[in-house]
């Protein structure tokens, strides 16, 4: 994208990426995003609050541009391949920009909790309409799924294609007969 082209916003997101590559996140500062991002600290100020809300609409661009877990589960379960986005793991793969926020160990609890907040009511939904789960027992299956997709594309960069394939086809059948037993209430 022309660097003219871009917004605020986008400057200001892009910089916060790139800035994440060379620091740790709690010693980045919106002098240094709007340094990064060459745009003026009223700009920043008219979309956010403070560096944690770029962050925030981070992992939010991320979930809006790949598959939800309800609607994963479902396509693992009936088996259906033809989906309309990709896993979140399989997104995460193919946009290696969002790796310097997704493969932080410091920031990893926010990116989890802020999924699960996100995508925890149409999980719920599935869940308890087919398994005989409390609210906690689910979201704790919601964390466990969060918690080990991230784990799994974090340890996946530095393998090839063809490697990774074999992991994630393994993965995604491992986790199928999973959700099948917890679903049928096993």
């Amino acid at each position: 994208m022309n660097n003219k082209a871009e917004t605020a916003p986008q400057k200001i997101r892009k910089a916060l990426l790139e800035l994440k590559k060379e620091y740790p996140f709690e010693q980045i500062s919106v002098a240094a995003i709007c340094r990064k991002a060459n745009v003026s600290r009223t700009a920043f100020y008219r979309y956010y609050s403070k560096p944690e809300d770029v962050l925030n609409e981070l992992i939010q661009e991320v979930l809006s541009q790949s598959e939800s877990y309800r609607d994963e589960i479902i396509a693992q379960i009936s088996g259906n391949n033809e989906r309309k986005k990709a896993p979140i793991c399989e997104f995460l793969r193919a946009h290696k920009e969002y790796k310097p926020i997704f493969s932080d160990a410091m920031l990893l609890h926010i990116v989890i909790r802020t999924i699960v907040q996100t995508q925890k009511d149409s999980f719920f939904e599935l869940i308890q309409e087919k398994a005989r789960l409390s609210d906690h027992q689910a979201e704790l299956l919601l964390y466990h799924h969060v918690s080990g997709c991230l784990a799994a594309i974090n340890r996946s960069y530095s393998l090839s294609d063809e490697e990774w394939n074999q992991v994630r086809d393994y993965i995604d059948k491992s986790i199928s007969n999973i959700q099948k037993d917890i679903l049928r209430g096993q």
